[in-house]
């Protein structure tokens, strides 16, 4: 689907416009317009971001990257919904979107692909709609987009930035099961340093430490040259695909266009990459690795790894945070987002839990079954005698748009 001024055909097999005529509505205040026009796009994005707010995964670098290697390599059809100002035609907002077939519904999500552990718009920092004015631009959206059954937004966060998020002011928002856990690297006007962890964590760490210490030099290292970071990110995967092996889980780095999507964002000779890639050595040898993101004052951490096989009684990926923790206290970030799980070891590093929210709303006929299933679940969840009635009559069905993104 492109959003270019042609006139439509259908591409074979798919059901999908090969290419629609562009949309744009005109509100008092805003006009909105979708396109996806790449050299449109990566004139406007890049200017916009450097004075907005966004996640970490709606920057420009990551959206481009996302574009080439992610998105054509799922058959998904990608757009961008620009709010922008009436009169100086300044953006305001601009919100990624795509749209791709779940079973035998069509479905409208947020640029993700599983690859997104944020989704949410790059927003300038005056636009605050209230609700009336959110209601209405959402409407003006809604009614130029291709036809779907069904809109889901999923892993939405309460704030952008500083500022927040105004896509739950819309009805049909609901918190997800799923949160996020960030840790503040400035405790009392303080840097962090593992001597801020709990003390029995930061006991039992210390005693791990130091007995890998007696084996050899422990070091972080943060890839500097591109060798580097190809050398740490290939151990990366390797140990990635070991621990999903014998866990039985899915590995989102077995696809090769994944893996030149996160390559793609680590660039060392380049001051504003937002990727970095880190590896704690012992004599040399890679016993973890960790792949972040660093943006505005934080590091997201999105995959960490480690050696099991003789290294697993020392900690090694604890080691690893707590090691990347103090390194990005001491470069003067004020945060480590441990992105999103509930796994326990992100609060017992000190880590707090924040809510995220997901939008679902019908379309069609065909998209209000599957909302009317979430109600369900939803209120089962919150009777607990109920919820555990139905866990034991009936395993979890596969569902066609299930969130797609658990790495």
């Amino acid at each position: 689907m492109a959003f270019t001024d042609a006139t439509m055909s259908t591409r074979a097999g798919t059901g999908y416009p090969e290419t629609v005529r562009a949309r744009t509505a005109i509100l008092p205040r805003y006009r909105v317009e979708l396109s996806n026009d790449i050299d449109r796009l990566a004139r406007v994005w890049p200017d916009a971001e450097a004075s907005n707010d966004s996640t970490v995964f709606q920057t420009w670098s990551v959206f481009r990257a996302w574009a080439r290697h992610i998105a054509p390599e799922n058959g998904a059809d990608w757009f961008v919904a620009l709010v922008t100002d009436q009169d100086s035609r300044a953006p305001r907002m601009l919100l990624p979107l795509l749209r791709r077939r779940a079973g035998n519904i069509t479905v409208i999500e947020a640029a993700d692909l599983g690859v997104a552990d944020f989704n949410g718009p790059v927003l300038d920092t005056d636009f605050t709609p209230n609700q009336t004015e959110m209601a209405a631009i959402w409407r003006n959206l809604q009614s130029q987009l291709p036809p779907a059954d069904l809109i889901r937004l999923s892993k939405l966060p309460a704030t952008i930035g500083t500022h927040p998020n105004p896509l739950l002011l819309l009805p049909g928002v609901n918190p997800m099961t799923l949160s996020n856990y960030k840790a503040r690297l400035s405790v009392g006007g303080n840097r962090w340093t593992p001597d801020c962890l709990p003390p029995a964590v930061h006991a039992d760490l210390e005693t791990r430490r130091r007995k890998l210490t007696k084996r050899g030099e422990l070091r972080l290292r943060t890839a500097a040259t591109h060798d580097e970071a190809s050398s740490f990110f290939a151990t990366m995967v390797e140990q990635r695909a070991a621990r999903c092996l014998a866990t039985a889980r899915d590995n989102i780095l077995d696809c090769p266009h994944t893996r030149a999507f996160y390559l793609e964002l680590i660039d060392p000779a380049d001051p504003a990459a937002i990727g970095c890639i880190q590896a704690l050595t012992l004599d040399g040898e890679i016993i973890a690795t960790g792949y972040g993101l660093i943006l505005n004052g934080a590091f997201h951490m999105i995959f960490p790894t480690f050696k099991a096989e003789r290294w697993r009684n020392y900690s090694p990926g604890l080691q690893l945070f707590a090691a990347s923790m103090a390194w990005a206290a001491e470069r003067g970030l004020s945060e480590y987002d441990f992105t999103i799980g509930d796994e326990q070891f992100k609060t017992d590093l000190g880590a707090e839990q924040y809510p995220l929210y997901e939008y679902l709303t019908a379309l069609t006929a065909r998209g209000k079954p599957h909302v009317y299933d979430d109600k369900i679940r939803r209120f089962v969840r919150t009777h607990p005698r109920l919820h555990a009635v139905v866990k034991r009559l009936r395993k979890p069905p596969s569902h066609p748009i299930a969130l797609r993104g658990s790495r």
